[in-house]
């Protein structure tokens, strides 16, 4: 995944003043490899992406980014011996990679679980519950796509 900056840094890198076919190839590589992206996943123990918030929500994310686009899917699992209370955040963006662009309207974007019996919320800082959680529960949640930072 890059940002658009990045990718043009990468062009700009390959495509210098004497330019061969290997320059050539890497530049168009970068490009392909933006159109098809790997998924990339991210949890509350690897924390690559993002930053857990508290001990008591296990989580694990794949992020999907095409150009700015992300789409997101996500588990959540309460670890407690107890529910956990609406409004409480699941974790932060560590980078700007995946965090949604500033200023839209549409945020904070709610989903609601597989099951229909939970929610969250997705805003520019990161995700948290929008509804408790009852102890030893898991959800999973698909998120519409949205636009990430550029």
């Amino acid at each position: 995944m890059a940002t658009k900056s990045q990718l043009i840094t990468s062009v700009n890198g390959h495509l210098t003043e004497v330019i061969d076919i290997a320059d050539h190839r890497a530049s168009m590589l970068d490009l392909i490899n933006q159109l098809y992206p790997a998924e990339v996943f991210d949890s509350n123990t690897t924390e690559t992406y993002t930053t857990k918030s508290g001990t008591s929500i296990e989580y694990t994310i794949a992020f999907l980014k095409q150009g700015n686009c992300v789409t997101p899917r996500l588990k959540v699992r309460n670890i407690t011996s107890g529910s956990i209370a609406s409004g409480t955040q699941i974790f932060t963006f560590k980078t700007n990679e995946f965090k949604p662009k500033g200023g839209l309207s549409s945020l904070p974007l709610k989903m609601v679980a597989s099951n229909d019996s939970c929610s969250i919320e997705l805003d520019a800082n990161g995700i948290k519950l929008a509804s408790s959680i009852a102890q030893s529960t898991d959800f999973y949640f698909q998120f519409p796509n949205y636009l990430a930072t550029d």
